[in-house]
């Protein structure tokens, strides 16, 4: 088994955002991994929050293939909501097991 790096992928973080890139070094070449505009409209769309490419939330990026990769994303779309209801029905019950 041939265990010679064929690529590895790296982010680059500035004060104008992060730049993913990946890296051949049997060629020496070196290019952006994904164009960041495009990314943050797409999470933009899916999340419904407001991304832009200065400010994408990747993390763990993984590839699946030569051209396919796999990240997970922050999102508010992930935050647990709390209903206050439910506070109120659980004193309710305090109430009635009391009595």
């Amino acid at each position: 088994m041939d265990r010679r790096i064929r690529w590895f992928w790296y982010e680059w973080k500035t004060s104008n955002g992060t730049m993913y890139y990946i890296v051949d070094p049997a060629r020496g070449s070196k290019q952006v991994l994904f164009d960041n505009d495009s990314i943050a409209a797409e999470l933009t769309r899916i999340t419904k929050d407001p991304w832009d490419a200065q400010h994408l939330p990747i993390e763990k990026i993984k590839f699946i293939s030569d051209n396919i990769l796999l990240f997970e994303v922050k999102s508010s779309q992930n935050e647990e909501k709390t209903d206050d209801t439910d506070d109120e029905d659980e004193d309710d019950d305090e109430d009635e097991n009391q009595e």
